[in-house]
């Protein structure tokens, strides 16, 4: 902070003369401490080194008690000989922007560092934006965290807005931008005493599938119930990545959108994200099926991008995730089936009922087949005119959309 600039608890000393304070004998190591005549209160001022550009670094702080200012310059100086020069030039909204745009990229991946930008823009820079970085203090964050709840957010954006702060204010802290780190200091929200659970019971599932079946995305119900594959995962498929006659898809990414309504793959967060998943007897026939379907969409169509997506728009693209949630509930409507979240296609088919149906008799093997042996066998035996469709022409672009037909041929 430049000379004579005070802390902002209280305004700058006078300095109009002599008579605007009472000049005193100061103890040893108190620094330059004083009593402003015009308001009584004390003033205190103490140099903390030099800039890199060799200016001095004065403090100056202002209190109610002499007491209160030489505690204050105490802390100072610890602070100065430790490394930290806390930064009470910008507010923590003006921190965090600079954050978010120098400090996070690389650090987690492109799509995390979009979320990262929202949820300050959105939930945090709202709350406790106006603060100075360095006058920012667990009540503050705590305060932010209960106007949050009282909004009605839920326990789980809470912890979002308070795990996103405590991270930007780390870096913060190891920097000495802050002597702490406030959002550390505050305990995360009470989780909910029950969890959602909307789990499609096996009759819902049945329901599904029958009003899945003759859907130009009737496979991606059949996918999704089977094999427990997540939206963005399923989306993300192309036709390289499945092998028919094997009887396994390989599961590579994630289709995400990016800021600008691009659609994009982005790779798994862990190793255990990039798989191979065994495909249950159903899933083999419904895909070939899609598949012929697909190509016959694409020989009656004027326009086709030829993305290479087992799931595809009308003109060949990718689809958008959105208006697969809009098809899902759609389709719930259509089978009968209350409104639920596309993830509960993930929670039927890894819930013990799922299991259940394995030994049953039906045209498509149901969720959690692919845990019985018998299931894999059926898998083994499927038969058709092709396996890995389009493995031998298509070059290893996994990041492009442009140039396949469905068959993965140029």
């Amino acid at each position: 902070m430049p000379p004579g600039v005070a802390d902002d608890e209280g305004p700058a000393p006078d300095r109009c003369g002599a008579s605007s304070r009472n000049v005193g004998r100061r103890g040893h190591g108190e620094g330059s401490v004083y009593r402003r005549s015009r308001d009584g209160k004390w003033v205190g001022s103490v140099e903390l080194g030099r800039g890199t550009g060799g200016e001095r670094i004065r403090r100056t702080v202002v209190r109610a008690s002499k007491r209160a200012v030489l505690d204050r310059l105490d802390e100072l100086r610890r602070q100065a000989a430790q490394g930290v020069a806390p930064d009470h030039a910008r507010t923590v909204a003006q921190y965090l922007d600079w954050w978010g745009m120098n400090v996070l990229p690389g650090s987690v991946k492109e799509s995390t560092v979009d979320d990262y930008r929202y949820i300050i823009a959105t939930y945090v820079t709202p709350h406790v934006g106006r603060h100075r970085l360095a006058k920012l203090t667990p009540e503050h964050v705590q305060a932010m965290m209960r106007a949050l709840e009282e909004a009605g957010y839920s326990p789980r954006t809470r912890q979002y807005a308070r795990a996103v702060l405590r991270r930007a204010l780390r870096w913060a802290e190891q920097t000495g931008l802050v002597a702490r780190n406030a959002a550390a200091l505050v305990d995360g929200p009470k989780k909910s005493g029950t969890k959602l659970d909307d789990t499609l019971t096996a009759a819902e599932a049945r329901a599904v599938l029958d009003a899945a079946s003759g859907d130009r995305l009737g496979a991606l119900a059949v996918l999704v119930l089977s094999l427990g594959l997540r939206k963005g995962e399923a989306l993300a498929l192309r036709w390289p990545d499945i092998d028919l006659d094997a009887g396994e898809l390989i599961v590579r990414g994630t289709l995400k959108r990016r800021k600008g309504a691009v659609l994009y793959l982005d790779t798994p967060k862990t190793a255990a994200g990039w798989r191979t998943v065994p495909l249950v007897g159903g899933t083999v026939e419904a895909l070939r099926e899609h598949y012929e379907r697909q190509l016959a969409e694409q020989l009656a169509s004027p326009v086709w991008i030829g993305s290479g997506h087992v799931f595809a728009n009308t003109i060949g693209g990718p689809l958008d995730a959105r208006n697969v949630t809009r098809w899902w509930h759609n389709l719930l409507s259509r089978a009968g089936v209350a409104r639920r979240r596309f993830q509960a296609t993930l929670g039927y088919s890894r819930s013990p009922r799922a299991r259940l149906v394995c030994g049953q008799a039906t045209r498509m093997v149901l969720p959690g087949c692919g845990l019985c042996p018998s299931a894999g066998v059926a898998a083994k035996q499927a038969h058709g005119t092709s396996g890995r469709i389009g493995t031998s022409s298509v070059p290893p672009r996994a990041h492009g959309f442009g140039g396949y037909r469905p068959d993965g041929s140029q």
